[in-house]
């Protein structure tokens, strides 16, 4: 979003455009892995009420102990509200009249400042392991992800400023991906789930997006493209596609678990790049079309629907 708005900070981004564009991008696939979770769920007669409005409207994160029912990687969307509807009065209003340095300065402190919040919950005698409400308000509620949001804010200015650096940074990629898998592979009773890592992915992001080497000419194949554009599709259908195969195999009797492990993933695959060519960007262009969603004609920066998920 950084880098679709951020070049010109001289120029508002339009709200109600830009919430019927992120609208679009995101809740019509949503809204098809929520619909595919409830058939699952009333099949298997677990369907609450109450779970089902609140993955609706996106609030399950705000609830602990709704948090991953029906369609559980619906968390992360629920997180991710709170971004949208908060991205364009902070653009507006703080990127806009703050220096590099200070947007540096205010999301480091913000990091550190959680860090250190969530790992003292994490280790006192409040949090009561999972599941519990504890381990749902630590991990998911979506006040202790703001410090990932800010710091991926600020990735985005850091590549504006050196975005014209263009080589191979292979080595440093391997390098920097190899240091966290070994930080993750430490036996360690520190809490990694809300953005301890994104120190460490900041580098690896900005490098891999800087890059000239084999790695991006090997991530710039069509294919792996592709499904790259489909990558929203697996995560939020990966839940209801599973429930699915399995319950079909279930009824079919067959047991061989990496039979219906690979299954479930090949159909996933070819489930989700088709729901993105007949679901994902028809609903999107539908949305966008609609005459009561037109940006006003005013001197504001419209919406970019080339954002990606």
């Amino acid at each position: 979003m950084i880098i679709a708005y951020g070049k010109d900070k001289s120029i508002k981004i339009d709200p109600p455009s830009y919430y019927i564009n992120r609208f679009a991008r995101i809740y019509p696939l949503y809204f098809f892995g929520l619909f595919l979770a409830v058939m699952l769920s009333i099949k298997g007669h677990g369907l609450s009420p109450s779970n089902f409005l609140l993955q609706l409207f996106a609030l399950q994160s705000w609830v602990p102990g709704s948090v991953l029912e029906l369609n559980a990687p619906g968390w992360s969307l629920s997180v991710e509200a709170l971004f949208y509807i908060s991205f364009p009065f902070i653009f507006n209003y703080i990127y806009r009249k703050s220096s590099f340095r200070l947007i540096f300065i205010s999301a480091i402190g913000l990091w550190i400042t959680t860090q250190i919040i969530v790992n003292y919950l994490y280790l006192s005698s409040f949090y009561k392991g999972y599941p519990s409400k504890a381990h749902d308000f630590l991990f998911y509620f979506p006040l202790m992800h703001i410090n990932e949001f800010v710091i991926g804010n600020f990735l985005g200015f850091i590549y504006l400023k050196f975005n014209n650096i263009r080589r191979n940074f292979d080595l440093l990629i391997i390098a920097i991906f190899a240091l966290m898998l070994f930080l993750l592979s430490l036996d360690t009773v520190i809490n990694y789930h809300d953005g301890l890592m994104a120190i460490c992915f900041m580098p690896l992001i900005l490098f891999i997006a800087l890059n000239k080497g084999i790695i991006s000419t090997a991530f710039s194949n069509k294919h792996l493209i592709l499904l790259g554009e489909a990558s929203y599709s697996i995560y939020i259908l990966q839940n209801p596609i599973k429930g699915l195969i399995y319950f079909l195999f279930k009824k079919l009797h067959v047991n061989n678990e990496n039979l219906m492990f690979y299954t479930y993933l090949l159909l996933l695959i070819m489930i989700s790049i088709s729901c993105y060519y007949f679901i994902e960007v028809p609903a999107k262009n539908w949305l966008k079309n609609l005459k009561v969603f037109k940006a006003e004609k005013r001197k504001l920066k419209p919406a970019d629907d080339k954002v990606n998920f």
